[in-house]
């Protein structure tokens, strides 16, 4: 089977100071059109997509931005954040469908509520575990304008960084995320790193926290998922994956799942070399995230702001 086969057929603005430099010392991007990661407004380029994808136009936002707040008021005892770019960040996650996008608030925040990811007072604990470089976002953006997310699973331990504080970790990178209205409308890729993975991190993936990922990731979090790409999955792992994905995954995601094994000349189908590490065969040196966990301690009283909103008893 092809190496960059999406499933089901799996086998299996500042820029950041320490990736910007390429090999040859030239910039990242050779002809300087990857947009950074970090961009704060909308590009033409981003209003079109949004227009052609979403069917945004400013009567529907004001529209839906207006339904959507009054079912927030009606919802009993929720208290949640209620500006424009907030809320616009789950409309456009739902393509401006307000009753869906009603209902991925709510899960969010009876998961929210059920799981306990936000009880603690003090995130120090997360920054801790970002400082050990296996989770982050590259500084620059795909030609699809997404934002590229990359987690190095053999570099996790999961007995010092369980389940729940790896939720809380990636709950951090996507909330500061999403409030970049270029992420709304342009989504994520992503590059998940499976080399290394042994039997402790296999013992994490049992059907409660699997089951736990598809929900928080699909039912949750209004992220528009462009893609997802695995490098070197085991053979035994991509055999069982391979039967339970329909069950688990809905049919445009198992569609957007792209397994590249060793090669990795199918990733460079997806993503230029000129804004890869150099692990994934790139340009740029190895993988770095101090720079952008910088841009994320920069904003660390807002995050613990964040906490505070949910359901009350």
């Amino acid at each position: 089977m092809p190496s960059d086969s999406p499933a089901p057929v799996v086998d299996f603005s500042s820029c950041f100071s320490s990736c910007e430099k390429r090999k040859d010392k030239k910039e990242a991007s050779s002809d300087n059109d990857h947009l950074p990661y970090h961009l704060w407004y909308l590009p033409e380029e981003f209003r079109q997509m949004a227009e052609k994808e979403l069917k945004e136009t400013d009567e529907k936002k004001e529209k839906a931005l207006k339904k959507l707040k009054q079912l927030l008021a009606a919802e009993k005892n929720l208290y949640i954040r209620t500006d424009d770019k907030y809320l616009l960040g789950y409309l456009r996650g739902k393509k401006f469908d307000v009753d869906r996008a009603m209902k991925m608030i709510k899960n969010a925040f009876k998961l929210r509520t059920k799981k306990k990811f936000y009880d603690s007072e003090d995130n120090a604990i997360v920054h801790d575990v970002f400082r050990q470089n296996f989770i982050g976002f590259l500084p620059y953006r795909a030609k699809n304008g997404s934002v590229i997310m990359v987690v190095k699973v053999g570099l996790w331990d999961p007995e010092k960084v369980d389940r729940d504080l790896l939720m809380w970790t990636v709950t951090h990178c996507m909330i500061h995320s999403i409030e970049d209205e270029a992420t709304q409308v342009a989504g994520y890729s992503a590059i998940i790193d499976v080399r290394g993975v042994g039997n402790r991190h296999l013992k994490m993936l049992t059907v409660e926290n699997v089951l736990l990922i598809v929900h928080s990731t699909q039912n949750c979090f209004p992220g528009r998922y462009k893609s997802i790409h695995v490098i070197g999955m085991p053979k035994f792992f991509a055999y069982a994956w391979n039967i339970a994905y329909p069950f688990i995954l809905s049919f445009k995601m198992q569609n957007r799942i792209f397994i590249h094994g060793e090669n990795l000349n199918g990733l460079h189908k997806h993503f230029s070399t000129a804004i890869l590490p150099e692990e994934y065969g790139g340009e740029l040196g190895p993988f770095d995230n101090s720079a952008w966990h910088s841009s994320i301690l920069e904003r660390n009283d807002w995050c613990l702001e964040q906490r505070l909103y949910g359901y009350k008893s």
